[in-house]
């Protein structure tokens, strides 16, 4: 698909070819617009963002540090209070 610059100027081309068309060239210059409608379209969809790798989302690492927390606590590993409080 072209810029929007260029969808004008073929869109003023395809208007003056429909001016000076036979009309029995009516369905071939309606199927080109059609085309270019759709080009237009398809150039004001949102893309979409491809997907995170799991351990670039931080959902990922929230859960792995849930059960991290989760195994310690079954093993009964004391957790320094310094790293609970931040450090402070």
């Amino acid at each position: 698909m072209g810029t929007d610059l260029e969808l004008e100027l073929i869109e003023g081309m395809l208007e003056e070819i429909a001016e000076t068309a036979k009309p029995a060239r009516a369905d071939r210059i309606r199927e080109l617009r059609e085309k270019l409608l759709t080009a237009k379209l398809l150039r004001r969809v949102p893309k979409l963002e491809p997907r995170l790798v799991i351990w670039q989302d931080p959902r990922f690492w929230t859960l792995l540090t849930a059960l991290l927390a989760l195994i310690a606590a079954v093993f009964g590993v004391q957790i320094p209070r310094e790293i609970l409080n931040g450090g402070k």
